[in-house]
């Protein structure tokens, strides 16, 4: 099983602290956010690791390298646009391959465990599975409705709140979700949304 993390963001709502760097290399407790996103994964018995970067910006490739001083190895792809969440996932589809990989966003700080998301996913027999999350806030992150532990429907933003769940930000796929983003259609602002890529697997 591999990892891939979204790294390429501008991090526009954090400026001044993004102006000189990304939003991944900013530090919390004397680590850069993303460490913790790596030392989750490989904590999580997971060591081949694919960050996407902004294909501009190269500080993230050049602040970890190999990723051997933190146990794994790192594989650099390059976003040439920043087009949404879906494209830099799609992005990362060759340097994945046929392999089953979580999924988790390098601005993401999270007490959540990855290996109990590993252990959950190797449980249902692989397939997609989503971390979802009661505390969120709908306004900014895609709702997820389930019946069960089954998600139903999601939605990016929707104009009101379906459901108590929202998305955590953690997934666990198989090459599916490839195809299911080659099915979508770019939203107003020319994004691609992943949870509009994930309904299309519901």
């Amino acid at each position: 099983m591999k990892g891939l993390i979204l790294a390429a963001g501008k991090g526009s709502r954090l400026r001044p602290l993004t102006n000189t760097r990304p939003k991944p290399l900013v530090p919390i407790a004397g680590r850069p956010i993303l460490q913790y996103n790596i030392e989750n994964l490989r904590d999580a018995g997971i060591t081949d690791i694919v960050v996407v970067i902004n294909a501009n910006t190269p500080q993230v490739q050049e602040h970890f390298g190999d990723g051997s001083t933190l146990g794994v190895r790192l594989t650099y792809v390059g976003q040439e646009k920043l087009i949404g969440t879906a494209n830099a996932v799609y992005t990362a589809r060759n340097a994945i391959g046929d392999e089953p990989f979580v999924l988790v966003f390098g601005d993401n700080m999270t007490g959540y465990r990855l290996s109990r998301l590993v252990r959950d996913y190797q449980r249902h027999g692989g397939g997609s599975l989503l971390a979802l999350s009661e505390d969120g806030d709908w306004h900014k992150q895609a709702v997820g409705s389930v019946e069960g532990d089954r998600v139903v429907k999601i939605e990016e933003r929707p104009d009101e709140a379906r459901s108590p769940y929202t998305s955590a930000g953690m997934y666990a796929f198989d090459e599916r979700i490839f195809g299911a983003i080659e099915r979508i259609q770019p939203v107003a602002n020319g994004e691609y949304y992943l949870p509009h890529a994930i309904q299309v697997l519901v």
